[in-house]
């Protein structure tokens, strides 16, 4: 797995680091028509400490040999987990842990397609998750903090790279903390089942913004229970709360969020 942080020594401390999870939810695809229930781009990160990592992983191998025996570990993510009360027990199970997560969403039908030819929306998606990755791990004192983001078909982890530590950290508004970055890469779920609590993260953020009835009816069951309290709730003297930091939407308008729970206050520790 190839490190795409130049700025990484390569060392690791797990009592004192953070791990972060990545995965995305929906299409970047913006296309002429975009279908109500598809009007959403999620990218989520979910982040917790090593040991808590292990746990959670080991809740959901347990949990697929009690329900999906024949399924492949990474294969249980919750669209393929097509029935809702073992997506909700799943979730349940793995809420009881301390982590938190971040979000960058993309609300398609309010954003020119041209604005993002280059860079995608999916490489601006990653960089806001990133940036408020190096937020947590500054604001929770912790050494550093280890990426691993799912890895999407062509996706071309040198530009990626390029563009996050040549382009985003020379820019006048970059506020990412590098010297907090540790290990960036992009990972292969069968190759890193715990890539699957971003799965998770990314599922349940999309399901609570997309409106997908006639009468505008938003399903925030999985956010309740996986996401609410879970929130980064940003200190940051000029950044402080929920809005633009736990959860960063494009474009800035907080009348596109149905479910109030999104902008509550989150968890203040880690």
């Amino acid at each position: 797995m190839k490190n795409l942080n130049p700025y990484f020594n390569g060392k690791k401390y797990i009592e004192t680091d953070l791990f972060a999870y990545i995965d995305e939810s929906g299409t970047d695809c913006f296309g002429n028509k975009v279908l109500p229930q598809e009007n959403w781009f999620v990218v989520s990160a979910i982040t917790l400490n090593f040991d808590l990592s292990n746990k959670m992983l080991q809740k959901i191998i347990e949990y697929k040999e009690q329900n999906k025996p024949k399924t492949d570990l990474h294969n249980l993510t919750l669209k393929n987990l097509r029935n809702h009360n073992q997506r909700l027990n799943l979730l349940a199970n793995l809420s009881k842990f301390n982590y938190l997560t971040t979000h960058s969403a993309f609300f398609k039908s309010k954003i020119n397609p041209k604005d993002y030819s280059y860079p995608t929306a999916y490489f601006v998606c990653l960089k806001n998750t990133i940036e408020r990755l190096s937020w947590i791990t500054s604001q929770f004192k912790k050494n550093k903090i280890h990426i691993f983001i799912s890895k999407r078909n062509q996706i071309n982890s040198s530009e990626f790279s390029k563009y996050l530590f040549f382009y985003s950290v020379r820019a006048k508004r970059n506020l990412m903390y590098t010297n907090k970055l540790g290990f960036i890469g992009f990972a292969e779920p069968n190759n890193n089942p715990k890539l699957l609590l971003a799965d998770y993260a990314a599922f349940s953020m999309r399901y609570c913004l997309e409106k997908r009835t006639e009468i505008g009816f938003c399903d925030t069951s999985y956010f309740d229970i996986f996401l609410k309290g879970k929130l980064y709730y940003s200190t940051h003297k000029k950044f402080s709360g929920i809005w633009n930091n736990g959860f960063k939407c494009t474009p800035d308008d907080k009348s596109l969020i149905s479910h109030d729970g999104i902008l509550e206050e989150g968890a203040h520790k880690l």
